[in-house]
């Protein structure tokens, strides 16, 4: 066995595959508030409530504002089932806020909506998700700050226990 398969297999051991992540992230030149940052912004772009393109925005976030691709694009993965949770209460917000009823509430009421008039439908949730995509507008100073204070304490942690935890064995 090689060194860096002790090292690797005793980080797997310990902390598992993201405290692994995270320790090479680290390695590779990243510091802890970068990695921070790159995680807040995936993660908040990633809540974002539309069905297509949050991995398409952060690419280009990450892109303009130099943050690692991968570690952006992980986050927009990981906060996947949190999108799918605020997608109701963002779209729920939007309607209370623009005092706009665009979409029934009732699910046979919009079945037949779809089937007698398709192309109105299709406006109303375009509007719904435009006003949904506002009110996260609204909120992601405040996602991406929560988003960034988390992350900032997980890599710190991660990052003290890396420091602690492999023990170096040369096999020669």
């Amino acid at each position: 066995m090689i060194e860096s398969e002790v090292i690797n297999s005793a980080h797997v051991k310990r902390g598992g595959r993201l405290q692994k992540l995270v320790s090479e992230l680290l390695q590779q030149g990243l510091s802890s508030r970068q990695l921070a940052l790159a995680f807040a912004v995936g993660a908040t772009i990633g809540v974002l409530p539309t069905v297509w393109g949050t991995s398409l925005l952060c690419m280009v976030v990450a892109c303009c504002f130099g943050l690692n691709q991968v570690v952006v694009q992980i986050a927009n993965y990981l906060v996947y089932p949190m999108q799918i949770v605020l997608f109701i209460p963002f779209f729920k917000l939007g309607g209370v806020i623009f005092s706009a009823r665009n979409i029934p509430e009732n699910l046979g009421e919009l079945s037949v909506m779809m089937q007698s008039v398709p192309l109105e439908m299709t406006h109303k949730l375009w509007q719904a998700n435009l006003q949904a995509a506002v009110i996260w507008l609204i909120s992601s100073p405040l996602l991406m700050t929560m988003s960034y204070s988390i992350s900032l304490l997980l890599v710190k942690n991660f990052q003290r226990d890396s420091l602690c935890s492999p023990v170096r064995i040369d096999i020669q």
